[in-house]
């Protein structure tokens, strides 16, 4: 049940984040996730929670993300986002700078999305100064922590045997 709760959350998660807001200081995220649409990407996901933790992968390339199930075996399902989703979800919304990082010898430009209300939700994008691209995705929630890195580089799709 949790590795389908896990899968589920990933591939939600790895295509919104993934991918770059149209609201106060999210201008660079809403560009980065629009630009990632077009991109080829690799996400590894890692849910942390008090009852333990898992990791997954998925591969996003056009209209089409694949995930794997727990046998293995790759499977696809079209990309949930397209750029109108990806701005309507930002109207409104604020982010803040929150500093510099290096992801695997990339200089980023972090940013802070906090959600109020029932959702209390903070969300850090670090965002690659030479790309433009989202490299790595941190949510922090009352009862979990997802950290998602994305990698651009030589991203194919899974073949007939399910090697990617």
């Amino acid at each position: 049940m949790f590795r389908i709760a896990l899968t589920s959350t990933a591939l939600m998660l790895g295509a919104l984040f993934a991918q770059g807001a149209s609201a106060a200081g999210c201008e660079s995220v809403l560009a980065a996730q629009v630009k990632g649409l077009d991109t080829p990407s690799r996400s590894t996901t890692k849910i942390e929670t008090e009852s333990g933790s898992a990791t997954s992968v998925s591969i996003a390339i056009g209209s089409k993300i694949w995930s794997q199930d727990k046998s293995g075996a790759w499977k696809s399902q079209p990309q949930p986002l397209d750029k109108d989703k990806i701005a309507a979800y930002w109207t409104g919304k604020r982010c803040t700078a929150d500093g510099t990082d290096t992801v695997d010898g990339d200089p980023a430009d972090i940013v802070l999305h906090k959600s109020g209300g029932a959702e209390q939700m903070d969300t850090s994008f670090w965002i690659s100064r030479a790309s433009g691209l989202i490299v790595k995705t941190l949510v922090k929630t009352s009862g979990a922590v997802i950290t998602i890195t994305a990698d651009y580089r030589d991203v194919q799709a899974p073949d007939a045997k399910g090697r990617p």
